[in-house]
């Protein structure tokens, strides 16, 4: 049983008792009226015989017919209060019979009387015996006068008694009804303070042992009512406090670490940037000391062409004491292996010129400082399709754009990821096939992503993560180049917080797909 239903109860029992008081003082109240009522016409009866009785004598003195009159109207009065007794009394049959016979009696007898003096008398001695039958008639009268006067009186205090007897139980049995239900409220209320205040206390306490710390600790109440449910949430709750810390401290733990491994990746970060700068700076030292001894190779080998021309000239004046066999061997070394060497070694300046150069870019677009501007990748694919266009028309692929999404970024970066990777694809097609390529993109919550999708000659999947490496190509190297593209396209797009894949299938075609966050913020060239 809840709280609530329990202090309902003990507000409607005290209630209902006060109702059944009242209602029982309410029924002794009417009684009382009632019977008041009895005595009150009772007394008028027997008042009004007494009248009855004056108004006989009045009669019997005057023999006048005012008095019969008025004798017959109080007789008729004193019907109505007997009428009134039969009707509303009807537990008074006994005394109600005697007033009334003694009623009709006195009527009858008083009908006798006036019956009498309108008799004819003819002599004296019937004047005599009329005498004396009336005489008999008025000690008649006045008996049954004097028996319902008494039957009145009788009747009267009936009531009072019947009165007092109905006060005495209404007063015996609110006394008793009132006495049984402060037992009941008292034993009643003993039990729900008992109910509530004990189970209050146990929580109480268990409170108290729990803000100690011992988690382990139940209130153990399991009574149906408020608290019972209030001990049950709050065990609840101990449980989940204590699987809450429990958790906290694995959490803590586990911050801890992470704080640990993120000072850790900090200072990789910051050992990273500077190797970074030093590779930056080692390519740029690397690439420009590398090109002065370069420099000094073509001289001299442009000097020794030179030389090589004069020692041709002068030999051509000496060959003639020279043995046929001795001519030739010289004509071979002068005319054939030596411009050969010296071809290898042009050749070779000329490459290392090449890598040295794409060093210098790479170090370059690593360190060159990018301005992030809104740029509408519609607009800069269609004008790099525009520089590659003699190239698409003469090879006759098929470029396939869809709507792309705009980005904040660097615009030159842009121009030469999406070069390079185009290139690319133009570049290395299927000859069995008709060259297609599509450009498509869509915007996501953190990254815009853009798709290169091309059915040329596909790259094998070990080869994959090759071709992002410096001067790393795939396949058959049978098309120029110095494998340096998508290792400058991988540099780009990662200072643009993103990340560059590639999924291909050999002969069946590639898709490079690249990212741009969308957390890159524009920045004023001329700040004030």
């Amino acid at each position: 049983m809840s709280i609530k239903t329990k202090l309902q109860i003990s507000l409607i029992l005290p209630l209902l008792l006060l109702l059944v008081v009242m209602f029982i003082l309410f029924y002794s109240y009417k009684q009382g009226v009632h019977v008041t009522e009895q005595v009150r016409i009772t007394n008028q009866i027997a008042k009004k015989v007494f009248e009855l009785n004056i108004l006989t004598y009045d009669y019997l003195m005057n023999r006048e017919r005012r008095a019969e009159m008025q004798w017959c109207s109080l007789y008729d009065s004193i019907q109505i209060l007997i009428d009134k007794l039969n009707r509303e009394y009807k537990t008074l049959s006994l005394h109600m019979m005697n007033i009334e016979k003694s009623y009709k009696d006195i009527g009858n007898i008083f009908r006798g009387i006036t019956e009498n003096d309108k008799r004819d008398v003819l002599d004296e001695n019937e004047t005599a015996l009329l005498k004396e039958d009336e005489d008999i008639l008025i000690g008649q009268l006045l008996t049954k006068s004097r028996i319902m006067v008494s039957d009145s009186f009788e009747l009267s205090d009936t009531g009072f008694r019947r009165r007092s007897k109905s006060i005495q139980r209404s007063n015996i049995f609110v006394v008793l009804f009132t006495a049984t239900i402060t037992i009941i409220l008292s034993f009643f209320s003993f039990v729900i303070i008992r109910s509530i205040i004990l189970p209050v206390k146990r929580l109480q306490a268990g409170i108290e042992i729990i803000s100690k710390g011992n988690l382990n600790h139940k209130t153990g109440i399991t009574s149906k009512d408020e608290i019972g449910l209030l001990s049950e949430a709050f065990d609840r709750m101990t449980e989940d406090l204590k699987a809450f810390t429990i958790s906290y401290e694995i959490l803590s733990k586990e911050i801890n670490e992470r704080k640990k491994a993120e000072k850790q990746v900090q200072q990789y970060n910051r050992e990273l940037e500077k190797r970074n700068e030093e590779m930056q700076r080692l390519a740029f030292i690397v690439s420009h000391d590398l090109r002065a001894p370069l420099v000094n190779i073509k001289g001299f080998a442009s000097e020794l062409r030179f030389s090589l021309d004069t020692v041709v000239n002068a030999v051509n004046d000496l060959i003639t004491d020279l043995s046929e066999e001795q001519k030739r061997d010289l004509h071979n070394a002068l005319a054939i292996d030596i411009p050969e060497a010296m071809g290898y070694i042009d050749s070779s300046a000329n490459r290392m010129d090449s890598l040295i150069n794409a060093i210098l870019k790479y170090s370059r677009m690593g360190r060159r400082n990018i301005q992030i501007e809104h740029i509408d990748m519609n607009q800069l694919v269609d004008e790099t399709i525009k520089t590659l266009h003699y190239r698409i028309h003469e090879q006759g692929v098929t470029i396939v754009q869809g709507d792309l999404p705009d980005i904040n970024a660097d615009r030159v970066s842009m121009e030469q990821i999406m070069g390079n990777i185009l290139n690319n694809a133009v570049t290395y097609l299927n000859p069995g096939r008709p060259g297609k390529v599509e450009i498509t993109g869509e915007r996501g919550e953190e990254m815009t992503f853009f798709h290169i999708e091309d059915n040329g000659r596909g790259i094998a999947g070990e080869e994959i993560q090759k071709v992002f490496a410096l001067f790393g190509r795939a396949g058959s190297q049978d098309i120029p180049g110095e494998g340096m593209g998508l290792a400058y396209v991988q540099t780009l797009v990662r200072r643009h917080d993103g990340e560059i894949t590639c999924k291909s299938e050999p002969g069946e075609g590639t898709t490079f797909t690249f990212t741009v966050s969308n957390n890159l913020e524009i920045k004023d060239p001329n700040p004030t």
